[in-house]
């Protein structure tokens, strides 16, 4: 069975899995740029941050907006391959714009 989300001291939780880990920031960090950055590409999503759930490996950021801890706490044992999946079958309705795993990248 897998762990638990722990807390980090950069106000995200991670849950380590054999090779990668998810991390899950309920408060997305504010920077300033989300008005900068939805002037620039026109995209208004960048001026709503929300939480985010994130699978990571070798880099590469696979980001679902909400909280999916329940669901990876419930897959993280069967390995990345299980946690990806997941990621695939909810990235339509809840692909994160910050997610570098975009279609053609990975």
């Amino acid at each position: 069975m897998a762990d638990v989300f722990k807390p980090t001291g950069s106000g995200n939780e991670i849950l380590k899995g054999k090779g990668f880990f998810v991390s899950f920031r309920a408060e997305p960090i504010q920077i300033g740029i989300e008005e900068v950055a939805a002037l620039f590409t026109g995209n208004e999503e960048f001026l709503h941050p929300q939480a985010e759930t994130a699978l990571v490996k070798d880099r590469v950021f696979y980001i679902l907006n909400g909280d999916f801890r329940k669901d990876y706490l419930g897959i993280v044992d069967q390995g990345f391959d299980a946690c990806l999946a997941f990621y695939e079958s909810q990235k339509d309705e809840h692909d994160s714009i910050w997610s570098t795993a975009r279609a053609g990248e990975v």
